[in-house]
């Protein structure tokens, strides 16, 4: 990120400074980010329309040339740095009250190896079947912060031991994407067949937690003793008189 760039974010309010610095810190090394667009409303507190002119200024910022593209799928979006993504090592040095910083070696950040399954592209897609799982069953889109971005990623990984236990590791890395999505999306589409306990425990973090549960109640659609004593403890808050 330009250090014009942030100047000029600067005057701008400050959910322009807050989404671009969030975009740029979240790209990975090759200047790649995506994202479901309902996060980025609820996270910043902006409205589509809002989010569309912050976009646009970083996209059309002009002081040395088009720095980044920008691209909708659905409700996906999709941002490629078109410059290197990379860093300044800093020389600092203290004289008394003041500090010195001297830019001397540009260097690229390291690319990080992804657990099977964990996609750039995929994880914004599963985000989005998640989104409008709750909006069907709240009338309001996720929460999503960095402890359900983690149970996420840990839903993802653990979809895709199951593919590849049930697929062998012949699968390309295509395929094995989409299978764990087709997984998420049976999940979700059946949570009709989740009862009692699991089926109120709607957050990722819970759902990462009882997802080997919850698979087996998909398979075998039974109840258990812990089900029948959440149903029986539901039955007795409701048949308190609270005037």
């Amino acid at each position: 990120m330009q250090k014009a760039f942030l100047n000029d974010l600067l005057k701008k309010p400050s959910p322009y400074l807050n989404l671009w610095v969030y975009i740029y810190c979240n790209a990975d090394a090759s200047g790649d980010f995506s994202i479901a667009s309902p996060f980025l409303l609820s996270r910043f507190k902006i409205s589509r329309s809002k989010l569309q002119r912050i976009l646009d200024f970083g996209c059309e910022w002009q002081e040395s040339g088009k720095i980044v593209a920008r691209e909708w799928q659905g409700n996906v979006l999709n941002i490629k740095w078109l410059n290197d993504v990379a860093e300044k090592e800093v020389a600092r040095e203290w004289q008394g009250n003041d500090i010195q910083t001297d830019p001397q070696i540009e260097i690229k950040a390291p690319k990080k190896k992804k657990p099977k399954g964990e996609s750039d592209k995929l994880y914004p897609k599963m985000v989005e079947e998640y989104n409008q799982f709750c909006i069907s069953k709240m009338g309001a889109g996720a929460k999503m912060n960095a402890l359900q971005g983690k149970a996420m990623k840990g839903i993802m990984e653990y979809l895709a031991r199951q593919v590849q236990a049930k697929n062998g590791n012949d699968l390309t890395q295509e395929s094995l994407e989409e299978n764990i999505l087709v997984a998420w999306q049976y999940i979700l589409n059946n949570w009709n067949k989740v009862s009692g306990y699991y089926a109120e425990q709607i957050k990722l973090n819970q759902i990462d937690s009882n997802l080997p549960n919850i698979l087996m109640q998909l398979k075998n659609n039974q109840k258990n003793k812990r089900d029948d004593k959440f149903i029986s403890n539901l039955n007795e808050l409701g048949a308190v008189n609270f005037d």
